[in-house]
């Protein structure tokens, strides 16, 4: 099917309703980046290769509510590899030692911040991924234990891919949420003006022997797929 007539089709049919703007009324607030990284942003197999500045206004945003968000509490997932655990279909990316496992420079603040935890998650899934096999097995969640010790009633979340990780994090949590795993958890919220996926046009994905990946039909499908799942799309942030 053409392109520009599945672009077409998709927001006529696929409508996305945000709040223009959603207001955080709560100290029991957390703010979750997804995977602003390297490996995704700035270098790597995974990144686009080419100065980006959707990928720029992404950081910028994040990096502006984070700095806003006070003393509530933030929670960074940093995708992280081991070199001799790809994970397909994706080539090798954020492999440990790479610094493309790395918090972008804009970020790097966070790992000294008091409100900030960091969690390095081996797959696409954050909450997946926040399970500590080695040392205690599927009995404890990095993530699931900040967010029930924050009692957090909102969880608003940034970061990329809007298709991928986000996604999947977000559709995760919500499951979570609905199955009280999560009993404070009421809303989330994704930040659709700080979310972003990359960009590879079919022309280009040629010329590099990648899959082509038009990037506003995937960000309109991640978002179409996670507000259809419970989540509150919102295009500005109100604290």
């Amino acid at each position: 099917m053409d392109q520009a007539l599945l672009k077409v089709l998709t927001e006529e049919q696929l409508k996305l309703q945000p709040y223009q703007s959603y207001r955080v009324r709560t100290v029991k607030a957390g703010l979750v980046i997804v995977d602003e990284v390297n490996g995704f942003c700035t270098y790597g197999k995974l990144s686009t290769p080419f100065k980006d500045p959707v990928i720029g206004n992404l950081i910028e945003r994040t990096n502006k509510l984070a700095k806003k968000w006070g003393k509530k509490p933030i929670l960074a997932f940093l995708d992280t590899h081991d070199p001799d655990k790809p994970e397909y279909p994706y080539p090798d990316h954020c492999v440990i030692g790479s610094g493309e496992e790395d918090l972008v420079s804009e970020l790097e603040w966070l790992e000294s911040s008091k409100n900030a935890t960091l969690i390095r998650k081996n797959c696409i899934n954050g909450i997946i991924g926040s399970y500590n096999f080695e040392d205690s097995g599927m009995s404890y969640n990095l993530f699931l234990n900040w967010a029930n010790r924050c009692q957090l009633k909102t969880i608003v979340v940034v970061g990329i891919c809007t298709d991928i990780c986000v996604l999947q994090f977000v559709q995760t949590l919500l499951s979570c949420r609905n199955h009280g795993m999560l009993p404070k958890l009421k809303d989330v919220v994704v930040y659709t003006e700080a979310c972003a996926t990359y960009d590879f046009p079919e022309k280009l994905a040629t010329q590099l022997k990648r899959t082509p990946h038009p990037r506003e039909l995937a960000q309109h499908m991640g978002l179409y797929l996670m507000q259809q799942s419970g989540a509150i799309l919102a295009k500005k942030i109100v604290l």
